[in-house]
């Protein structure tokens, strides 16, 4: 590992105790979004200063730099201060352009998909820190570490700005409030509480929404704290400021809601109000990069094109981009994902007729029938990637779905793979507020986070 990794912490992982004593100074350095986000003019000062580094087309190296092989390829050279160089013939290295255009995410540097690396996919995106923090953090996929900036310029990939944060360290240095040590102590042992959202949301309904009445279980036909009233339903819509598209959908949606729409914990809700501003505003690319601003979305999709002749699989969203389809399933409380748990003659008959034939197409193994059923709603929108891009969206802090996902997709065909990916909830929203310039949409989205990722 590169001795040229942190500024102040010397190393590029912490453990929870290590993160705690710079904890302050993390947390310090870090800008936050409501009082201190770079202004525009500080995002295009960080990119014309950090382009004389990262496209710096002289073969020499920089003040300190050191190059490594990126693990796993080594046609392809990765520095310190975060240029790379692909081998174009034996021992002549070429660097790669870098540019934050490529994938539409200001701020974040990606290499130009145009030369030949465009093959390679790291983790499902091409981010240059990933590189960076892969060949001289010890950064490896599905390790549940992420990749932090220090001052949050991604326009500077060098070892010194980066170190590896758990998910519950990275939500802590970007908390908008610092918290003290044991604040912090306790923040850090928390992990996802289905109780603790259902607690938050009891709180919303009563003092944002200013709803007191309590929604009735339709299951056990109890009151609960955390559910509309009947008649209130609708206000599980951020109605903020795209309240007529949200009520036109209500209305166009109105067969297909679930019975449980009122819970405010609802996915079904919560998918509208997460994508319906996306579509309005056609900035869909948000969620992939190759997606135009022509695309069309929608809500509850059965995909007719499929190979399932008889029964459709159900998608929470689905996207349409000529002809170019995206697939979503999209999880919030919900404890797993769908399973069959006994096997009867129409199961039986269903794997054999539709799904062994598709799953021997996309999966490098053969897939026994009580392996597809224990994993049934997976499998099902996995075997579609054959036609489009399939996503499962849910919460960074799930890790029981995140590792029951990841399961499934190391047992596809490598071509398969690199059409399905996991989105966590927190990463789009992060990107909706980072787009400054269109208020209403900023508006909306940091209702967002009140409601469904604040104090969860």
């Amino acid at each position: 590992m590169s001795k040229c990794l942190m500024n102040f912490t010397t190393k590029a992982k912490l453990t929870d105790e290590e993160f705690m004593n710079f904890y302050d100074r993390l947390w310090e350095e870090t800008p936050h979004f409501n009082y201190n986000w770079p202004s525009q003019k500080q995002i295009s000062d960080n990119k014309v200063k950090g382009e004389k580094i990262y496209n710096n087309p002289k073969p020499e190296n920089l003040n300190n730099e050191e190059w490594k092989k990126l693990p796993g390829n080594e046609k392809y050279l990765v520095s310190s201060k975060g240029r790379i160089k692909y081998e174009v013939s034996k021992g002549n290295y070429q660097l790669i352009q870098q540019d934050d255009k490529y994938e539409n995410r200001p701020g974040y540097l990606v290499l130009n998909p145009q030369e030949e690396y465009k093959n390679i996919r790291i983790n499902k995106t091409t981010e240059v820190y990933t590189f960076v923090a892969m060949t001289f953090l010890d950064k490896e996929e599905g390790d549940g570490l992420q990749v932090h900036h220090i001052h949050n310029n991604g326009y500077n990939c060098s070892t010194e700005e980066l170190i590896l944060l758990t998910i519950r360290q990275h939500k802590a240095v970007h908390l908008d409030q610092k918290l003290n040590q044991f604040e912090l102590a306790k923040f850090l042992k928390d992990t996802y509480s289905e109780d603790r959202i259902k607690n938050h949301l009891a709180n919303y309904k009563l003092n944002k929404l200013k709803i007191e009445p309590c929604g009735v279980f339709k299951r056990n036909n109890k009151k609960y704290s955390h559910i509309l009233p009947e008649d209130k339903k609708e206000e599980n819509l951020i109605l903020d400021v795209y309240k007529d598209k949200f009520l036109l959908l209500l209305k166009e949606k109105a067969k297909s809601l679930h019975k449980d729409f009122a819970h405010l914990n609802s996915s079904q809700a919560l998918c509208f109000n997460l994508f319906n501003p996306l579509i309005t505003e056609h900035k869909l690319s948000i969620i992939d990069s190759e997606i135009s601003e022509n695309a069309r979305g929608d809500f509850e999709h059965l995909e007719n094109n499929s190979f399932e002749l008889k029964e459709k699989t159900n998608f929470d969203f689905f996207i349409n981009d000529n002809n170019r389809k995206y697939f979503f399933e999209l999880k919030y409380t919900e404890q797993s994902f769908g399973y069959i748990p006994s096997i009867d003659k129409g199961h039986d008959d269903k794997y054999h007729e539709f799904y062994k034939a598709q799953l021997n197409k996309i999966s490098k193994e053969e897939i026994s029938e009580k392996e597809f059923f224990d994993h049934y709603q997976i499998w099902r929108n996995v075997c579609h990637s054959d036609i489009g891009k399939v996503f499962f969206v849910f919460l960074s802090t799930r890790s029981t779905l995140e590792h029951e996902v990841n399961a499934v997709i190391k047992k596809c065909k490598p071509e398969y793979q690199k059409k399905i990916e996991i989105k966590h909830i927190e990463e789009i929203v992060r990107s909706c507020l980072k787009l400054r310039g269109d208020d209403k949409f900023h508006k909306h989205y940091e209702e967002f986070y009140e409601k469904y990722l604040k104090n969860i």
